[in-house]
């Protein structure tokens, strides 16, 4: 999950420009972006400009709703300081005091990172982090505690266990015993072992649950004697954990009761059931897992549909395609079609080029990127004729995808590109600036500075900007045309000093 992912990193730098727009201190945020999840961690503080607190609402919607269209960013979640959403979607400012809060706020902060693996290996070479967060699991602090055992979890390493073992053997204190159980089982599942077969052995329902949901979370043999029997339990949850648990291991012994989990009317039941298929042989779980595209439910219907996309069995193209023709959920669509392209048939070209203009932005980028996938030297024609109207979309991803795909099937898309770098509209001008940066060359940096003399002062910025993109990429060229450019310059003044 490390985001070394150059759109990852163009996410962030997207976000910093529209956060500088709107006079925002991005310096006071942590900017994190996971395959297009992005989270925003910090207090928002403004720099030069000060707004009416009850303007500060729609600011915040207004850039929530403009990050949510940058290019591949897919969801947006905020953990701000100073303000948050209501139970109604609404912002309002949350009052922030020194002392307990900021280590809240620290732990908090640790948490929604911790999902990050490249800070999650910085984190925790640093002892003192660790150590921190030992001392806040016995923190007096009822909320500091069960934050920090929280990231004891996700840290999952060994010297943690003993202060979370002496905080299970302290009844005395208040604590949140399902979450230490599975802190105990990530950080040292040999020792949590015992503990959680005689959590089992009480049958005390309140933490049954837990201790079950802990033990599928070992990767060992010895739990599946210890989950038979609850195969057959009544309470649908704990049945849906010793399923999961026992997949990887005893897949003969499942395979019936994933199926009555498939027929259940619970969601939770039907979204283990599938995490189970995953990990069995396709021969059991392609049938149930096609069945399961039919669902009722567009959440399940999209669990199940990734889950298949692992597998690439032939038997899935034609239940696929079947399934585009009806389907109604707009992520589901955007997945399906790029499924559909990865079996690699020009055929497929005429069944999915329709949804190039599907009234959803995903469904028409994941579109282009379907065709990208199917791109030949032989049906490249066809394709750039499909998706070139697509460079002037009104979606940024979308543009960007219809770029990148045009730019390997040869297109020259240079005048268009000028002409669209002249616009006042903002959507095409910086389209046009990530074009003709992505891949420059010696003419169109020629052609850039011979606009930069031309053009009125608002396309000089533009242009000026597409400069400095390009002299990052590629500097010579820049460097060299700027020489040629004072040579130029050294005539001209010669001529007119001679008249």
């Amino acid at each position: 999950m490390a985001m070394k992912n150059i759109y990852d990193l163009r996410i962030i730098n997207n976000i910093r420009v529209e956060l500088i727009r709107r006079k925002i201190d991005f310096t006071k945020l942590r900017l994190l972006s996971d395959g297009g999840y992005v989270t925003i961690v910090g207090r928002l503080v403004f720099v030069n400009y000060t707004p009416t607190k009850s303007k500060i609402p729609s600011l915040l919607e207004a850039l929530d709703k403009d990050l949510r269209r940058l290019a591949y960013v897919k969801f947006v979640k905020y953990y701000l300081e100073n303000w948050t959403r209501n139970e109604q979607g609404r912002w309002i400012e949350v009052e922030t005091s020194d002392g307990d809060d900021k280590v809240k706020f620290w732990l908090e902060d640790t948490l929604i990172k911790l999902d990050t693996l490249d800070f999650k290996q910085r984190f925790i070479k640093d002892i003192r982090n660790t150590e921190r967060i030992s001392a806040f699991i016995s923190d007096n602090d009822k909320s500091v505690r069960d934050l920090a055992i929280k990231c004891a979890e996700k840290i999952g390493i060994k010297s943690l266990y003993e202060p979370l073992f002496s905080l299970f053997n302290n009844h005395k204190i208040d604590v949140d015993r399902e979450q230490l159980l599975y802190s105990l089982t990530s950080c040292d599942n040999k020792r949590a072992f015992p503990i959680l077969k005689n959590e089992i052995k009480k049958d005390n329902k309140k933490y049954l649950l837990a201790a079950i949901k802990a033990i599928s979370m070992i990767n060992s043999t010895d739990i599946v004697p210890i989950l038979l029997p609850f195969l057959k339990y009544k309470d649908d949850n704990i049945k849906a954990y010793a399923v999961k648990g026992i997949s990887r291991f005893g897949k003969n012994q499942v395979i019936n009761s994933i199926r009555e989990m498939i027929a259940s009317d619970d969601e939770n039941l039907k979204d283990a059931a599938i995490d189970a298929l995953s990990k069995i042989k396709k021969n059991y779980s392609v049938p149930l897992l096609i069945r399961m595209l039919k669902d009722s439910s567009a959440s399940i219907r999209f669990k199940a549909l990734r889950v298949l996309n692992k597998l690439k069995d032939e038997r899935l193209l034609k239940q696929y395609l079947k399934m585009l023709e009806l389907e109604k959920d707009e992520y589901i669509k955007a997945s399906l079609v790029k499924s559909i392209a990865s079996y690699g048939k020009s055929s497929l070209i005429e069944k999915i080029s329709p949804f190039l203009s599907d009234i959803d932005s995903r469904v028409r980028a994941n579109t282009i990127e379907a065709l990208d996938m199917l791109l030949t030297k032989e049906n490249a024609k066809e394709i750039t004729s499909l998706v070139l109207p697509l460079i002037e979309d009104d979606n940024s991803r979308v543009r960007v995808n219809a770029i990148d795909l045009l730019s390997k099937t040869g297109t020259d898309l240079t005048e268009k590109l000028f002409h669209m770098l002249k616009s006042p509209d903002p959507v095409l001008f910086s389209s046009a600036t990530y074009a003709l940066s992505a891949n420059p060359d010696e003419k169109i940096v020629k052609r850039l500075f011979k606009e930069l003399f031309i053009s009125d002062s608002a396309v000089k910025s533009v242009i000026a900007d597409t400069l400095r993109k390009i002299s990052t990429k590629k500097p010579e060229i820049i460097y060299n045309k700027i020489d040629d450019i004072k040579s130029e310059l050294r005539e001209l003044n010669d001529i007119i000093n001679s008249l």
